[in-house]
């Protein structure tokens, strides 16, 4: 999945493209899935409305299904529509990379350079997009309140302590990283990712917000459950 700071990146393109009610809550939305705590063997993410599709063989995300259950609050709930946000990143994410690269993380070792990456990647995507941890990390009170909201009603969240884990990734490194730093995420895929993700996402929402039809089909950007090209690094 994408890291917080990139879902941010794409976020505050969203912010500069229309008018939002309340960004606070847009941008808590946006990344407040990844705060599910996982359960199960293996680990399900429940809280990112997983579906399998082919007997099990492909999966994707149920945007469909997350549209209709929170209908009467997505277009007017920045939590909820910053929450689908996310979702539908993920599953671009997942197209991008599982679907059209051919990478798909079947090691520890390989999730782990991942998140290294995603690391090394922050300050420059911060910087570039204009992120500031204010806004990022919201106070422990509009944190807390938001965390009340129904839209988590049946899943593990810590939420107030996936922000205060947020706020180290607006640290400042030790050094600028190389190119030759980066394992699997570098700073040009990381771009494409953005500015691929963060176009479909406007397109998304102004058809959402004009007509009322989504544009993203959950299960034509499936992907199989099986890796295509493993890592073992």
């Amino acid at each position: 999945m994408p890291s917080r700071i990139l879902h941010l990146a794409v976020t505050e393109r969203l912010l500069g493209a229309f008018s939002f009610r309340d960004p606070v809550r847009l941008r808590i939305g946006s990344v407040v899935p990844d705060a599910e705590l996982l359960s199960g063997d293996p680990p399900v993410k429940i809280a990112h409305y997983p579906k399998l599709l082919d007997g099990g063989r492909r999966k994707t995300l149920d945007l469909s299904g997350f549209r209709a259950k929170f209908s009467d609050r997505l277009l007017s709930d920045d939590l909820v529509f910053g929450y689908y946000l996310h979702l539908a990143g993920d599953v671009l994410h997942r197209k991008m990379f599982y679907t059209e690269i051919g990478w798909y993380p079947v090691s520890r070792d390989a999730v782990r350079s991942l998140h290294r990456d995603y690391r090394l990647l922050n300050p420059s995507v911060i910087s570039r997009y204009g992120l500031t941890r204010s806004d990022a990390v919201p106070s422990p009170d509009v944190i807390a309140e938001a965390a009340r909201d129904p839209l988590f009603a049946g899943f593990s969240m810590d939420i107030a302590g996936f922000f205060a884990d947020m706020e180290r990734d607006f640290d400042p490194p030790e050094r600028s990283p190389r190119e030759e730093d980066f394992s699997v995420f570098t700073p040009a895929l990381a771009e494409e990712w953005i500015e691929r993700t963060a176009d479909a996402l406007i397109r998304e929402t102004d058809s959402l917000r004009r007509c009322g039809r989504s544009l993203l089909d959950e299960n034509a950007l499936s992907w199989e459950r099986k890796p295509t090209r493993p890592l073992s690094k």
